[in-house]
């Protein structure tokens, strides 16, 4: 199966106005802000944003996306008991919240029907949500005219964890916040944050995943899940999804941070970085997906990259790539790896690609067996930006590095980062083993026969058994073997 599924960005479009979520998180990547719905609250604040229709519209439904302030342990909406929303008239390049708004609606937390976008909030590592209400009775928002729009949170606990509005690429960076909450509006101009904000938003539609199931979602989810967006208003009966990757771990960290990867020595990094991964299946690899983006010392796009080396390998006998056991590699120039734009950004603020490539012959990979990935590029100025390969919150938690001054891999486990990257094809749908556990049939599930047979190879002085290897098979392997067992499959 050659697959070449590129990420679409549809609907905003479609929406009356839109300043959508596309850039998850830091400082600049994302900037979100403690936005109350009354006075009297710990944080005691209020965010305002402008926006000017092009045209007059009349609005059915509001969406915009935000996470929790949290302490006390309380990292999603717990503390939140509704979200208040008011449009106000412009009072002189500030809202004019003295006039009677031509929007003001409070709306219960279940009213804005939460749904979690897979990102967490930078620093304050908390769930973020998208939130969308429908009007009960249309709004009519004239064209052409400067209005403000605030969101904010009445909180159970008035003293608890406060509620951050989230920030978007769109928009004229100008921005209002009232500090205390019924003090004077303070403009930030232009350094002001644009707040996400979408009139209309386009309707949900049909997702397909990376296994061929289907669930109902935005764009949005899509990209989270590595999966494919059929389109506003399309049903998971009718959007005939099939398995298009045997492997898939979607760039779903915030705001994506990414880790320098070389593909030869010389250059400014100086690293090659790698990911393990495990099939659950004998599969057959067609074409190889992953996501990354610049470094952005001069170029916040692709312009240094010439190519792509993409390498696959065996584990050592240490559980490392294995360099005397090279499955594939292959270079690819940057017009065959078919970059794609997405609407996001890296941590270091330069656009984030998909790119995806159809590999010469495929490859046949075992299922319940480790094996390593590589992505590097070859850049045009070895001095200059050079490529991060994006990271996922998806994988077994094993990564490595290679130095290429002494071309030694260093594996880090299990506090490795993952990385975006999906394997395309098909697999046997026989499943092997879930873990290093998992040494028995049937396989998927661990359980006495697993036990059984790592006692069977102990007792047999087998050195498979041998699980720190160090040589030796004593009570440390047992209880390695005994901590991998209880973590069960994943």
């Amino acid at each position: 199966m050659k697959a070449v599924v590129l990420f679409v960005l549809a609907g905003a479009a479609t929406a009356a106005y839109a300043q959508p979520l596309n850039r998850p998180n830091t400082d600049l990547c994302e900037r979100s802000f403690i936005s109350d719905a009354v006075p009297g609250q710990f944080f005691d604040r209020r965010q305002a944003d402008d926006f000017t229709l092009g045209s007059s519209a009349q609005v059915n439904s509001i969406r915009w996306w935000g996470g929790a302030a949290p302490f006390g342990g309380i990292f999603d909406l717990a503390n939140v008991q509704s979200f208040r929303v008011v449009i106000y008239t412009d009072g002189g390049s500030v809202p004019n919240s003295l006039a009677t708004p031509l929007f003001d609606q409070e709306f219960a937390k279940a009213d804005t029907n939460p749904r979690e976008t897979g990102f967490l909030t930078f620093g304050d590592n908390a769930v973020q949500f998208e939130h969308t209400v429908n009007l009960g009775t249309p709004l009519n928002v004239p064209g052409g005219t400067r209005l403000w729009m605030t969101i904010g949170s009445r909180n159970v606990d008035p003293n608890g964890p406060g509620w951050r509005w989230s920030s978007s690429l769109q928009g004229n960076f100008v921005a209002a916040q009232q500090l205390p909450f019924d003090g004077p509006w303070t403009v930030f101009d232009p350094s002001g944050a644009n707040y996400t904000m979408v009139f209309n938003p386009p309707a949900d539609g049909a997702v397909c995943l990376p296994d061929g199931s289907c669930m109902i979602g935005t764009e949005q989810t899509a990209f989270t899940a590595g999966g494919i967006f059929r389109g506003p208003g399309t049903s998971c009966g009718t959007a005939a999804c099939e398995p298009f990757a045997v492997f898939s771990q979607a760039p779903t960290q915030p705001c994506n941070p990414s880790f320098n990867s070389d593909a030869i020595p010389g250059q400014f990094a100086g690293a090659l970085s790698a990911d393990s991964f495990t099939l659950s299946a004998d599969s057959t690899i067609d074409s190889v997906r992953w996501w990354g983006g610049s470094q952005f010392f001069l170029d916040f796009d692709l312009f240094n990259f010439a190519s792509w080396t993409v390498t696959v390998y065996g584990s050592d006998s240490a559980g490392a790539p294995d360099q005397n056991n090279i499955l594939l590699e292959e270079t690819f120039l940057q017009s065959e790896t078919n970059p794609v734009l997405t609407p996001y950004r890296n941590r270091q603020n330069a656009d984030l690609y998909e790119q995806t490539v159809d590999l010469p012959q495929a490859l046949e990979l075992s299922g319940g067996q480790r094996y390593w990935i590589s992505i590097g590029t070859t850049n045009f100025d070895p001095n200059a930006d050079g490529w991060r390969w994006a990271a996922s919150l998806d994988g077994d938690g094993v990564s490595a590095s290679k130095d290429w001054s002494t071309g030694a891999f260093t594996v880090f486990e299990p506090a490795g980062i993952e990385y975006a990257f999906q394997l395309l094809g098909t697999s046997d749908g026989t499943p092997g083993p879930c873990s290093p556990a998992d040494l028995a049939e049937p396989f998927g599930v661990l359980n006495f026969f697993d036990l059984a047979a790592y006692l069977a190879l102990f007792n047999a002085g087998d050195p498979a058994a041998d699980l720190n290897n160090d040589g030796l098979l004593n009570f440390f392997d047992v209880s390695m073997y005994l901590t991998i067992f209880n973590q069960g499959c994943p």
